[in-house]
């Protein structure tokens, strides 16, 4: 939370890209006075984040990233992010999970 990159893509390859990034507190360690009050402020700071970028996204966009996150924002979730993959691989190279 907190850093977000909007990408523009036609036929695997780039068009332009746009990084959205607000300050999201840490998870704090468990116990302390402060930790209730802490945690409501991280979650007010995401959900401020996660209204820049619904701001900044169309309906029909592609999420990939943190499921519980993309799944409040409008679009459709791919599955997650890979970082340390190149821009165009992490959003063209999934990896699919069987159930049995």
């Amino acid at each position: 939370a907190g850093d977000t990159t909007v990408f523009d893509e036609e036929d695997g390859e780039i068009l332009s890209r746009e990084k959205f990034s607000t300050r999201v507190n840490s998870k704090q360690k468990k116990g302390g006075f402060s930790q209730g009050r802490f945690e409501r402020k991280r979650q007010e700071q995401i959900e401020e984040h996660l209204d820049l970028v619904r701001e900044n996204i169309s309906e029909d966009a592609f999420l990939v990233g943190e499921k519980s996150l993309c799944k409040k924002l409008p679009g459709t979730y791919l599955g997650g992010f890979d970082g340390d993959r190149a821009e165009i691989d992490s959003l063209y190279n999934f990896r699919l999970e069987m159930k049995k």
